[in-house]
């Protein structure tokens, strides 16, 4: 017998991003700051803006396009699974090999 779940709150733990269109879009930052960062789309709405290498000291962009697409694609993969706050550690960067 089905059980009635009408009066229960609704399960929390659906993955919002599940089916979400998500992309990633690198650009080079203005000379000020230097480097290259990534932005976030999800279903084509910005969602995250990242001109430097998040959880290292300063404001410094990524070295190459690709290792910030390598970044980006990492948060993404967080994002899509629902693993919120997406944020990352300089651990998790090193073995990604972007912090060169």
């Amino acid at each position: 017998m089905p059980m009635d779940t009408s009066s229960h709150p609704a399960d929390t733990s659906k993955n919002p991003y599940e089916n979400a269109q998500v992309e990633i879009k690198t650009f080079a930052n203005d000379p000020a700051l230097g480097g290259f960062g990534y932005d976030i789309f999800i279903d084509h709405q910005p969602y995250v803006h990242q001109p430097h290498v998040p959880a290292v000291a300063g404001n410094k962009g990524f070295s190459s396009p690709e290792n910030a697409k390598r970044a980006g694609e990492f948060v993404a993969y967080k994002i899509k699974h629902n693993m919120m706050p997406p944020s990352v550690s300089p651990h998790e960067l090193d073995s990604l090999g972007v912090l060169k």
